[in-house]
């Protein structure tokens, strides 16, 4: 379940993206557009890794498509499977819980 903490510490996550992701491009932090959500998803598993349940909550519509593209574009990702609680008390089994394993230098998204 997510707490209200949980909650606001996502939103804050969130808005650190959007405004990370608006500094490295021309593109409205709220954007939906490819280039917008690989950039806020790079910034968001460069603080920490996130599961999909989290990285749609914090506005990624499709994570595993946004994880591809960042993959293809040559940065390491780990997938690793977990499971979780939901705030509606269900319990997931093998979430995705992406990491970034390492930057890697020269990559642009």
């Amino acid at each position: 379940m997510t707490s209200p903490t949980n909650s606001h510490a996502l939103r804050e996550q969130g808005e650190a993206a959007n405004q990370s992701a608006a500094n490295r491009s021309n593109y409205n932090p709220w954007s939906t557009a490819t280039e917008a959500q690989n950039s806020k998803l790079l910034h968001l598993l460069q603080l920490r890794p996130h599961h999909s349940e989290e990285l749609r909550k914090l506005g990624l519509y499709h994570p595993p498509a946004r994880v591809r593209d960042l993959r293809q574009a040559g940065y390491p990702i780990a997938t690793n499977r977990i499971n979780l609680i939901d705030r509606d008390g269900f319990q997931h089994h093998g979430v995705a819980l992406y990491s970034l394993i390492a930057e890697s230098g020269g990559c642009n998204v």
